[in-house]
């Protein structure tokens, strides 16, 4: 449960606290996983792989024409975000009006909870609802996974109440008190009036360009908060907190200062960039065993930033709206396939999973089309960077040829009757999504990152693969 923390720069965790464990455990494991498959493990990158060939053989796939579909829109959308939005629409198994008894259970633990408890932990509560009830949770469980989550203690640490307001935040003062960790409910309360005025999509085009960068300055979780609370239709109360947060966490590590190196020899294919970079031994990781935030902090170099700019060079700079569209079905492909060809493990590369879909929702309520993607640039670059703070677990390509047998309902149900633990709950819940929207036949990627998702606190045993 360590990666709902944001892990501040300032805050160095002893050897002796049990997040340097997970730590430690996180990249061992990742480092020594090794799937059952009839297939033999092997660099992504190698020649002779198969899950090359895998890359290759799934372009993706025919998009669906604005003619094809029915969906009302009341305002002009760019025209590829509204096929985004149809296809989308089109293709979600879950019913898409209201659930009282989720938006009623998010109004409440909203009001009555701080995002943060304990200085450095993330409050997961709107995440974890959203998914429990997206992968079928009833009302029971629903209450259950409430309840579970608001006793819960996390290294000594329990939910804090919200703290009261001290001022009002408003357009002429909004730029103040942006980044300091502070003011959580003041821009919570500004948002809130915001969104009683005006659209979503209004208000997110016009504030999140101005606070994105602080998306991984608390482990994605201004991000993440942002992104589930889009799925909550028919009420913005977790949309405002969403927005809120991006204006209270630290802004994420500073690139800019940092030259980008040579890309022209690494590969532009992400996943293959990943794996080269694996044993590339000019990028190291900074060396911080006990904390996360310091390696993520001192892991730039033009090197490192070289791998990040190999992809998405052509798709995102070009910002043309298919190719930018084509570059987010692959970033949330790439997301998945190197949780699962890492181990399907580790905490952080997880994150960059469940960020991955928070982005791919929140893309649609951006009006520019340059922001969106440098949005997308700017997380690819924090994903490779999360990837070398994590001591660059070796890419596995076997894994990408698993094929879980188990139906969703199945792994769905599986994960409800194991764990409260949120992270696996959100970790099916997305894997199914993203199948739902860009899955392929045959393709197994998608449900066996989801069965096999495991951490150092909580391994389900959902599936094994079998040889």
């Amino acid at each position: 449960n360590m990666s709902c923390c944001p892990l501040i720069a300032h805050r160095t965790i002893s050897a002796a606290h049990p997040a340097a464990l997970l730590t430690r455990l996180t990249r061992t494991t990742a480092a020594a996983f090794s799937f059952e498959s009839t297939a033999r493990a092997r660099p992504y990158h190698s020649s002779s792989s198969p899950a090359l060939s895998y890359i290759y053989s799934h372009p993706p796939r025919p998009r669906v024409t604005e003619q094809s579909r029915s969906w009302p829109i009341t305002r002009p959308f760019p025209s590829g975000i509204t096929r985004h939005l149809q296809r989308t629409m089109a293709t979600s198994s879950a019913p898409r009006a209201p659930n009282e008894l989720l938006v009623e259970t998010v109004r409440e633990v909203e009001d009555k909870y701080d995002i943060e408890y304990g200085g450095y932990l993330s409050n997961h509560f709107v995440h974890g609802l959203v998914a429990a009830r997206g992968i079928g949770a009833d009302p029971q469980r629903l209450e259950q996974f409430k309840s579970a989550y608001a006793e819960h203690e996390l290294f000594g640490n329990t939910l804090e109440p919200a703290k009261p307001c001290e001022f009002v935040i408003n357009d002429a003062n909004f730029l103040q008190h942006l980044h300091k960790r502070s003011h959580f409910q003041e821009y919570r309360q500004f948002f809130l009036e915001k969104l009683k005025e005006q659209s979503r999509r209004d208000v997110i085009t016009k504030y999140l360009p101005l606070v994105f960068k602080s998306f991984s300055g608390s482990a994605v979780h201004p991000l993440i908060q942002l992104g589930f609370a889009l799925d909550i239709e028919g009420d913005d109360t977790a949309v405002a907190s969403g927005l809120a947060y991006f204006c209270y966490a630290i802004e994420g590590v500073e690139l800019d200062s940092v030259p980008v190196g040579d890309y022209s020899e690494i590969p532009s294919d992400p996943l293959q960039a990943l794996a080269l970079l694996s044993e590339d031994e000019s990028v190291q990781t900074a060396p911080y065993p006990d904390s996360f935030q310091q390696r993520l902090l001192h892991s730039a170099t033009a090197r490192s930033r070289a791998y990040a700019h190999a992809w998405p060079a052509e798709a995102v700079r070009e910002e043309d709206e298919a190719s930018l569209e084509a570059a987010v079905e692959q970033l949330m492909r790439t997301a998945v396939c190197a949780f699962l060809a890492t181990g399907a493990s580790d905490f952080f590369v997880l994150h960059g999973v469940t960020g991955a879909y928070a982005l791919h929702r929140v893309l649609p309520y951006v009006d520019s089309l340059s922001e969106r993607a440098r949005f997308v640039g700017m997380f690819w670059e924090g994903f490779v960077h999360v990837y070398v703070a994590q001591g660059k677990p070796p890419v596995d390509a076997a894994a990408l040829e698993l094929r879980c047998p188990l139906s969703w309902e199945e792994v769905s149900q599986k994960m409800l009757d194991t764990t409260n633990d949120e992270h696996m709950l959100k970790i099916v819940y997305v894997c199914k999504k993203f199948e739902e929207e860009f899955g392929k036949p045959d393709e197994g990627i998608w449900k066996s990152a989801a069965a096999l998702a495991k951490t150092g606190f909580v391994d389900p045993k959902i599936w094994t693969p079998s040889s």
